[in-house]
């Protein structure tokens, strides 16, 4: 069995370009990169998302054929993040990752120190072109892509349905460490959670209050200074690797 999972793992992988029944055309640059030879097994990312074994029966015209498909990995838990608007393609380089790392929802907010304005017409073209990212970078992981939600002023935030609230705040003194996060998944075998990140200048006092009326705990990732596009990223793999890796 062991020896079963370590070939998977390290087979090489590359994208199928398309699927007829049982066969792939597999991507010719990463099949002429990667040296495919005929009776050779590799990790195709199928069209749909999903991964495949592939066994490869003509390597000229990177032909392949399907042996078993490996259906996506159902997560205890489901993440979802709020992240404030930011300067130039900051939020774009977040929800390419945050995509990749298989989050269920991405949440763009507004909050008091954002210094980004967008006209009304402007928001839902934002908005698509994220959404665009979500589903290219989704696939690359082979995670199913995040839901992405109309841009939301941060007093609309409607949080109530997740069974853990987060918001990461410079000032808490609450530092989010592996004994908190082992204790949410003692009392909460699986659920969801949504944590919330602000913009380059942070959240003021009265939107901290606000949040923690409505059911938000403040942490604090420590003295570690990370730009504002990479925090979101920096915390989702965090929480994913302790709350979801079994």
């Amino acid at each position: 069995m062991f020896g079963i999972i370590y070939e998977i793992l390290f087979m090489k992988k590359l994208r199928a370009i398309s699927v007829d029944g049982e066969n792939v055309i597999l991507d010719p640059h990463h099949a002429e990169v990667l040296r495919l030879k005929e009776g050779e097994f590799v990790k195709a990312l199928l069209p749909d998302g999903r991964f495949a074994i592939v066994e490869v029966i003509e390597p000229t015209s990177k032909v392949g054929k399907i042996q078993q498909v490996i259906e996506r990995y159902e997560k205890d838990w489901k993440i979802t993040v709020g992240i404030s608007l930011l300067k130039k393609q900051h939020n774009e380089t977040a929800v390419k990752f945050l995509s990749l790392l298989g989050v269920q929802r991405i949440i763009p907010l507004i909050s008091r120190r954002v210094e980004v304005k967008l006209k009304m017409e402007k928001k839902e073209k934002f908005r698509r072109r994220l959404e665009r990212l979500s589903i290219e970078f989704a696939k690359i992981s082979g995670a199913p892509p995040p839901a992405i939600d109309e841009i939301t002023h941060i007093s609309k935030l409607n949080p109530h349905n997740f069974d853990v609230k987060m918001v990461f705040w410079e000032k808490s003194t609450n530092l989010l460490t592996p004994e908190v996060l082992l204790k949410i998944k003692q009392e909460i075998k699986k659920g969801s959670i949504l944590f919330i990140v602000g913009p380059e200048g942070g959240f003021d006092d009265s939107e901290i209050d606000f949040l923690r009326g409505v059911g938000f705990s403040d942490y604090s990732a420590g003295d570690l200074i990370i730009t504002a596009e990479m925090f979101p990223i920096y915390i989702a793999s965090i929480l994913d690797f302790f709350l979801n890796v079994r």
